[in-house]
């Protein structure tokens, strides 16, 4: 955890899921933030509050340029902003959907929740920054990387090593229905619900998780977050779509490789000082 000052929050982004009935808790949010800052909302959010009189400027996520982004949503809302934002702003997300893992407050207590808000700008939280896995240089991922094939219930072959302070260590072939590789933050979601360990935040590996293996790697794996983990298809004519946090990169035929590793970038998330 790292402090930092609000001095920097010149410029706020605010992103909610296009589905979320909670316009007047936006509306309260940023009438608390406009007389200290910019604030940027994404184009659907600025639809739904222009009835207001507020001091917000429209904008793609992808052209936001904030130190601080206040994601609206569950779960799935928050991956996705974060692919979308390339400015690396801090992140304070409030629950909004069914799943709410990477959330700090929640739409249903709109009181605890506009404290919250007040607590933000008496610097009173912390930075709980989070690992991100780069797979061949140009994709991140904050939960997980997977590979699944493109024709379902068809068994996908996987060679894969791991190179660890210079050493290769090559695991033995297995066939499965495809295969995870997860971040710390990750080992809490898909892995979880296929046998993965929970891995603490701070705790320096990641997780492998092969799906329905037969043969080979058929449990878990753990690994340290300074390993780059490669990974083959071996098995002729079934084609496999690689996938960040669930989103499709692009399809892979045998014998393609990737190449996964822990990225530079980390996801920086705020929290609120416990007990207020």
């Amino acid at each position: 955890f790292n402090k930092i000052k609000i001095k920097v929050f010149k410029k706020i982004g605010i992103i909610s899921h296009p589905e979320i009935d909670r316009i007047s808790l936006i509306v309260k949010i940023i009438e608390k933030l406009q007389d200290n800052a910019e604030i940027f909302c994404d184009p659907y959010t600025v639809k739904e509050v222009m009835a207001s009189d507020l001091e917000i400027k429209e904008s793609e996520i992808t052209s936001m340029d904030v130190e601080l982004a206040i994601i609206l949503g569950g779960d799935g809302t928050i991956l996705w902003s974060i692919k979308e934002l390339k400015c690396d702003p801090l992140l304070l997300c409030i629950k909004a959907g069914k799943v709410g893992y990477l959330t700090e407050l929640d739409v249903s207590d709109v009181e605890n929740t506009l404290r919250g808000i007040d607590l933000l700008l008496e610097d009173k939280f912390m930075i709980d920054e989070r690992s991100k896995l780069r797979v061949d240089g140009d994709a991140d991922a904050l939960n997980e990387v997977s590979i699944f094939p493109v024709l379902p219930a068809s068994l996908l072959e996987f060679n894969v090593n791991a190179k660890i302070e210079g050493l290769v260590e090559e695991l033995p072939n297995f066939r499965a229905d495809g295969v995870l590789v997860s971040t710390q933050t990750g080992s809490t979601a898909y892995s979880l619900s296929l046998g993965g360990s929970i891995i603490h935040p701070k705790t320096s590996a990641f997780i492998l998780t092969p799906i329905n293996a037969i043969g080979g790697l058929q449990k878990p794996l753990v690994v340290p977050d300074n390993a780059e983990i490669s990974i083959k298809l071996e098995r002729k004519d079934r084609d496999a779509y690689l996938l960040c946090d669930g989103i499709i990169v692009k399809k892979l035929h045998p014998p393609d490789e990737v190449t996964i590793k822990k990225s530079e970038d980390v996801a920086r998330f705020v929290r609120i000082y416990a007990g207020h």
